[in-house]
């Protein structure tokens, strides 16, 4: 069997969530919605992919996670102008579809099993409040067949809803009538033109299944607020589980590449990547657990000393190009974030007092801190974003993997600073992000007064300890990692969504108000 999934549309439905990303990689359960679809059908079937907007991403996609599976791709020439729509991108397709076929919309899930359909032409139905029957093509059903469509039109309850879903056995008559029928319906040529002529030639039978349509906004966000508590993820990258592989997307390209020059030259350490290209790169599944889930203090000693083993590798710098590498990375890129966390939320009130406590407020605080006590960095190979949840630990093979690690420190892909590094375990071992996935936090802000609060492991106390201790150990100053760890917080505010973000502004204010008491 042949399949066509269509994801040549903007996806406007979707809104700024797209924006990055074409609609059909957006993640359900850890994987894009097209996955969802393809892996519901056998490694025998062929798939035809009208590629538009976006239309790389999905290509490179595919053929990152599927290099068993058979893709045939087409360019769709007019996605977003006059006549454009759904009948008319399936119509480049034809010439790959002289035969029986199925389509689908990339972005529907449906439930239903393929092996209780009719023989002959029919589409999937679902019944749906007649108040959305506008947003919809209408089916009138008799006896299971289908006997009158109604595209975008209001309609009774006695119509149902096409999924989009449909297999067209008629083929022939299928595009004759699609191509013939030059009807626009919001300025759009839809696959009802098609459709009309299998109902008045052969016919067309009615199959009711369940389905999602993911192609609107509050479907797809309830359907991610099922997924956790706290959507985590950001709106310029996302991480894939297909395939058992891991698939990571980068909307900023050079992300990528750095990523994986970086990969090369700790192999002992990350994954060895298998693909990439401009927006993906991927590598195999470990099999292990995050450091949060497995985690002792026993092991976390031992974590250490792999950590300054393997991959905290000190470098040659000199100290003109530390000191500038530093002082980008914390006080010019701290001020742009903070800058795009106002743009996001201008009439958000800085606090003035945290959890019954009188603090400094952002961004007066910034004045009270001794930048130039952070740019004396310790010039060292770096991971980046080293955090319990990016440390997987196999057990069996007594053996540590990082993942997600940074794409560089200030644009210089070889080093970094080894208090970043130091500085992200202390944030971690603070708060703990898998809980926060769980959403097992609370904020809550009157005017300039905020309260939060957040569930940390038992044994968070005893990580710090040995933190100190190593730190105390290599003769690090313990008050730059504090400084550093209030400024990651801030750092990491405009990336999330609310109110976990309000929750890190807070966290970073406090932090460092105690570190600049400390400093005192």
């Amino acid at each position: 069997m042949k399949i066509c999934i269509l994801t040549a549309g903007k996806g406007l439905r979707m809104q700024d969530i797209q924006k990055n990303i074409n609609k059909a990689l957006l993640p359900i359960d850890g994987k894009p919605i097209i996955s969802h679809i393809i892996e519901s059908f056998s490694l025998e079937d062929e798939f035809v992919i009208g590629l538009g907007h976006l239309g790389k991403q999905v290509k490179d996609f595919l053929s990152t996670a599927y290099p068993e599976r058979i893709f045939h791709f087409v360019n769709v020439d007019n996605f977003d102008g006059h006549g454009n729509g759904p009948g008319y991108s399936l119509l480049c397709c034809k010439e790959k579809l002289q035969e029986p076929f199925h389509f689908l919309p990339c972005d529907m899930l449906f439930d239903h099993s393929l092996s209780d359909v009719p023989d002959g032409n029919w589409i999937g139905t679902k019944q749906i409040n007649s108040q959305n029957s506008k947003n919809f093509c209408n089916i009138l059903v008799k006896n299971k067949k289908v006997i009158e469509i109604k595209d975008k039109q209001n309609c009774s309850n006695e119509y149902v809803a096409f999924t989009g879903f449909l297999h067209i056995e008629d083929y022939g008559q299928f595009w004759k009538s699609l191509e013939d029928d030059e009807t626009l319906i919001d300025d759009e040529r839809q696959i009802s033109n098609g459709l009309q002529g299998l109902l008045e030639t052969s016919g067309l039978f009615a199959v009711d299944m369940e389905w999602s349509d993911m192609g609107n906004l509050t479907n797809y966000q309830n359907a991610k607020n099922n997924e956790n508590d706290y959507n985590f993820e950001k709106s310029n990258e996302f991480t894939f589980f297909v395939n058992n592989k891991i698939i990571k997307f980068f909307a900023d390209t050079a992300n990528v590449s750095n990523r994986v020059k970086r990969s090369k030259l700790k192999q002992n350490v990350f994954p060895i990547v298998q693909h990439d290209n401009e927006n993906f790169f991927s590598y195999k599944l470990f099999q292990g657990d995050t450091f949060y889930s497995c985690g002792t203090p026993e092991l976390f000693r031992q974590l250490l000393e792999w950590l300054n083993e393997n991959l905290w590798t000190k470098k040659n710098v000199d100290k003109k190009i530390l000191i500038k590498s530093c002082q980008n990375f914390y006080y010019k890129k701290t001020l742009n974030r903070l800058k795009s966390f106002q743009n996001s939320n201008p009439d958000y009130i800085f606090p003035k007092k945290i959890d019954g406590v009188t603090v400094t407020p952002i961004p007066k605080l910034f004045e009270k801190i001794n930048w130039d006590m952070l740019y004396e960095g310790i010039p060292s190979f770096i991971h980046g974003d080293l955090q319990f949840d990016n440390i997987i630990y196999n057990e069996k093979l007594n053996k540590f993997i990082l993942i997600d690690w940074r794409q560089d420190f200030a644009g210089q892909i070889e080093f970094g600073d080894l208090y970043y590094d130091i500085a992200k375990l202390y944030g971690g071992i603070l708060l703990n992000y898998d809980y926060i996935k769980k959403g097992l936090f609370k904020v809550n802000q009157d005017g300039d007064e905020l309260n939060i609060d957040f569930k940390v492991r038992d044994n968070s106390s005893a990580y710090i300890e040995i933190l100190e201790e190593y730190i105390e150990s290599n003769k690090m100053n313990k008050k730059i990692v504090l400084f550093l760890v209030g400024l990651i917080y801030i750092n990491m505010a405009p990336l999330h969504h609310k109110p976990f973000n309000f929750l890190l502004i807070g966290l970073g204010t406090k932090i460092l108000n105690d570190a600049i008491s400390f400093q005192e």
